[in-house]
C-alpha cells in the first residue's frame, strides 16, 4: 500500500468505523509490512454486511474450510483469530461481530485470498480477496492465472 493507496475510497469503510468508534490506528511505514493489515482485512470484510449486502453474501457463498481446519487444529486459525480479536478490541472496545462471524471471514480470507506482491510487499505479499474469481476456481483446481499484476488482469486456461 501507499499514501495514496491509504486515501482512497477503499480504505473509508474501516475509517468511517474508527470514526465512529472515535478511534484511529496508524501504520507507521507503508513500506514496512503491518500485522495490522490481515485484521483490517478481516474488519473490512465484515464492514460489507451492512455497508454492501450484495458483495457480503458474494463473500460469504466462498468455501472457509472451517471443519478441516478444526479437524487439523492448525496453529495458524488460532493465532491470526488472536490477532483480529486484539486488533479489534485495543481499537474499538466492544464490537458488533460475533466469534462465528470473525472466524468465518478468517477461514474464508484463508481460503480464498490471492497474494498481492507489487512493489514494495514483495517480501511480504498483502491479501486480497476476489468473490467473482474465487467462484471460477471454486473446485479448489486453479484454472486462472493473473497474467498482468499492474492491471489485476485474470485469464481462464
Amino acid at each position: 500500500c501507499s499514501w495514496e493507496c491509504a486515501q482512497g475510497s477503499v480504505h473509508q469503510l474501516e475509517c468511517q468505523y474508527a470514526a465512529s468508534k472515535n478511534t484511529k490506528f496508524t501504520i507507521k511505514s507503508y513500506s514496512i509490512p503491518s500485522s495490522l493489515y490481515s485484521s483490517i482485512t478481516i474488519l473490512r470484510m465484515l464492514l460489507t454486511k451492512s455497508s454492501d449486502p450484495q458483495t457480503y453474501s458474494r463473500i460469504m457463498n466462498l468455501m472457509d474450510h472451517a471443519q478441516e481446519r478444526q479437524a487439523e487444529g492448525t496453529y495458524a486459525m488460532t493465532n491470526m483469530k488472536l490477532n483480529v480479536k486484539t486488533f479489534l478490541k485495543k481499537h474499538f472496545g466492544e464490537v458488533e461481530f460475533t466469534e462465528c462471524e470473525i472466524e468465518r471471514s478468517i477461514g474464508i480470507l484463508r481460503t480464498n485470498g490471492m497474494k498481492l506482491e507489487q512493489n514494495s510487499l514483495r517480501q511480504s505479499p498483502g491479501v486480497v480477496l476476489y468473490p467473482v474469481y474465487c467462484l471460477i476456481n471454486h473446485a479448489c483446481y486453479i484454472i486462472t492465472t493473473l497474467t498482468t499484476p499492474s492491471v489485476r488482469t485474470f485469464t481462464c486456461s
